[in-house]
């Protein structure tokens, strides 16, 4: 396609080395970049949910792979397969990252020679969306991938990026996905969007099984999971371009009045949380007719999940649709009063989805007091996501408040965890908290000048966040609604594969 949307993808096996060596297992010739883009250019594009979806792309990663002929690795064929996925939306770019570092330098080196890399970041400085693709090493990516993250964070060649990650292992769970989530953790802290491979799974991305060259082409899964990565890394580009470019009354046009940011405190202690939540918002000043609403689930009773083997119900859906009834969970007193009338979401549900983006709240440390529905929560939002991915394309961050010297966890859970729902992740608002306790060696006043101190920047990030994600909201409008549907992959029911929404 030629059009305004560019994905790169970038490519980071160490196994492209064509005729260093015959002992090597790598690559037997050299085929230009431009050339293999051509190759993947002239298939017919066919949508993920098309019944045979892999039948172009499937045989062309074959032949590239053949054990006479081999031309790409398996992450390779990873990363075209992503492509692929991509084209029909944007214009797309191949980069071996062998091509700018030279064999017989360590990949860990981060001061590659910048004349070298010119092409490289110049591509990147194009890029609307990248994707990452990487074989694994020891549950992580290769050097040569963790070299190219170090050079891209050194430029900030990844902020504002759209980015997706695809990845092979020798073994099924060979670490692709830790693969996966480092490199896109990584971005978010660089300042890019990230997503994963959207529906018909909507995980973390591409994850290939293949040892030997060209293994992977077998897997239909690892193909079908990378295909999915390119689709969602072209279609968020496109939303992530509108929402740059479009003029201001445009997206006042399309944005909801008011825009509502749903702020849901999850775990708490002595309302540190909240307290630091209502500061920062106190501090914002948005553009717009923007409203906050905080959702204080820390206070409520959430009955745990009981892990129904479809999700939401449908002979419950069917039950309570004349009704109108939005709240699809069987955890639901209409049907049993006597056992589910203590369960609060069914009456926070409401809240929870009338907003345009969704704040995840947390306190993050290990002590006694503390208020905490974040993992009851998540799993009982299962209902929300079977249900054809109701919040799908919604702008999401997470909020964490720390004690000082915490390793942080929770900025990592909640993007783990959150985009599972076809969300759009933005990156994290951490916040440090400082309290004058008996062990503290400073007082009251010291403690809250350090909390406002270090927390200056949080407020900035807020701020950033509640524009882009009004903007992208506006350019979800723009764009129109996507046909999801949700299929119930690694089970056996499967009476919801048939249904199919529309959703903005």
């Amino acid at each position: 396609m030629t059009g305004d949307i560019h994905v790169v993808g970038i490519a980071g096996s160490i196994r492209n080395r064509a005729g260093i060596d015959d002992a090597v297992d790598g690559v037997d010739r050299n085929v230009s970049t431009e050339d293999l883009i051509d190759g993947i250019e002239q298939l017919e594009h066919r949508d993920i949910y098309h019944d045979d979806f892999l039948g172009e792309i499937k045989p062309h990663v074959q032949a590239l792979t053949d054990q006479n002929d081999r031309v790409v690795t398996n992450s390779d064929a990873l990363v075209l397969t992503a492509l692929y996925g991509a084209k029909e939306i944007a214009d797309i770019e191949f980069h071996k990252l062998t091509s700018y570092a030279g064999l017989d330098e360590s990949y860990a080196d981060v001061h590659l020679d910048r004349d070298r890399m010119a092409p490289l970041a110049d591509a990147l400085e194009r890029a609307d969306g990248i994707v990452l693709g990487s074989p694994v090493y020891f549950g992580d990516r290769s050097s040569l991938m963790h070299t190219f993250l170090n050079f891209a964070a050194d430029r900030d060649l990844l902020s504002g990026k759209v980015v997706g990650t695809v990845s092979c292992g020798s073994k099924r769970n060979g670490g692709q996905e830790t693969t996966n989530v480092y490199a896109l953790f990584e971005s978010l802290d660089h300042g890019a969007y990230i997503v994963g491979n959207g529906p018909k799974t909507c995980q973390y991305g591409g994850t290939g099984w293949g040892g030997d060259i060209g293994d992977v082409t077998t897997d239909d899964f690892g193909l079908e999971t990378s295909m999915g990565t390119g689709l969602r890394v072209s279609s968020v580009a496109q939303l992530r371009n509108i929402a740059h470019t479009a003029e201001a009354s445009r997206v006042a046009e399309s944005t909801p009045d008011p825009f509502r940011i749903g702020v849901i405190l999850t775990r708490d202690r002595d309302d540190i949380v909240r307290s630091s939540v209502e500061q920062t918002i106190s501090r914002i000043d948005p553009v717009g007719n923007v409203a906050f609403n905080v959702i204080d689930f820390t206070e409520a009773y959430v009955q745990a999940c009981i892990g129904c083997d479809v999700c939401p119900t449908p002979a419950k859906v069917e039950a309570v649709s004349d009704e109108g009834k939005d709240y699809k969970c069987i955890i639901d007193d209409d049907l049993d009063e006597a056992r589910w009338t203590e369960d609060d979401l069914q009456r926070l549900h409401g809240e929870l989805m009338r907003n345009d983006a969704l704040v995840i709240a947390a306190y993050d440390a290990d002590a006694s007091g503390i208020d905490d529905t974040y993992q009851t929560l998540l799993e009982r939002t299962r209902y929300i996501r079977r249900d054809d991915w109701r919040l799908h394309n919604l702008p999401l961050a997470a909020y964490v408040v720390r004690p000082p010297q915490k390793s942080s966890t929770y900025p990592m859970k909640i993007m783990t965890s959150w985009m599972r729902h076809n969300t759009i992740v933005h990156p994290p608002i951490v916040n440090t908290s400082f309290r004058a306790d008996e062990d503290a060696p400073f007082d009251a006043e010291t403690a809250s000048e350090l909390t406002a101190y270090y927390n200056e920047g949080a407020t900035e990030q807020f701020a950033s966040f509640v524009e882009k994600a009004r903007r992208l909201r506006a350019a979800s409008q723009i764009t129109g609604t996507d046909e999801l549907s949700y299929k119930a992959t690694g089970y056996r029911n499967k009476i919801l594969d048939q249904t199919v929404s529309t959703r903005t």
